[in-house]
């Protein structure tokens, strides 16, 4: 198994660990599927499933480009959320990163400013990043909240981006630059 497989990343209250399909469990598919949690996500109108959850998770594991690491409480081991970090620009060193607390009573804990810290930190002093962006729906405000509180800035608003709640609702899109570079 390759190193990337195998990374651990680790904060005052979480260890976030690179995902695997063993990972992968109902309650993990049960907040891709709840209206309430995927309501800022991409996959917010596609049902989920062990398997396509799988695939998916299988799928990044496989890519060079592609970190996702599980989010979980260090006290109890318990599998909170997820963060991604996805290079998409591989010569111009620039990723995206997102992230998901799947847990409701993890919610207002700090664990997302926490997992965006330590991932930013990984994408800048382990792999080098020089830029990595992040998009919110511009009514996700514990979102968009999460990453400023993190030295994320705000970079730009797309209106009109996407539909959410049956109505048409802006991108905003923020980013934080290494200092090294």
């Amino acid at each position: 198994m390759s190193e990337k497989n195998n990374r651990v990343l680790k904060t005052e209250n979480l260890l976030l660990k690179e995902l695997d399909i063993s990972d992968v469990t109902e309650d993990y598919v049960a907040w891709l599927n709840d209206e309430e949690i995927n309501q800022f996500l991409q996959v917010k109108n596609q049902k989920q499933t062990l398997k396509t959850t799988r695939d998916y998770v299988q799928s990044l594991k496989e890519s060079e480009h592609n970190f996702l690491f599980g989010i979980f409480e260090k006290k109890n081991n318990r599998h909170i959320g997820n963060i991604r970090l996805t290079i998409k620009h591989p010569i111009d060193k620039v990723a995206n990163i997102g992230i998901l607390i799947g847990e409701k009573n993890s919610h207002g804990k700090g664990y997302a400013k926490e997992a965006i810290l330590k991932v930013t930190e990984f994408g800048f002093k382990k792999l080098n990043l020089k830029r990595i962006e992040a998009g919110f729906y511009e009514n996700n405000d514990s979102g968009i909240n999460s990453f400023l509180k993190c030295g994320y800035e705000i970079d730009g608003i797309l209106k009109s981006y996407w539909i959410h709640n049956n109505k048409r609702v802006a991108r905003i899109l923020a980013s934080v630059l290494n200092d090294k570079s």
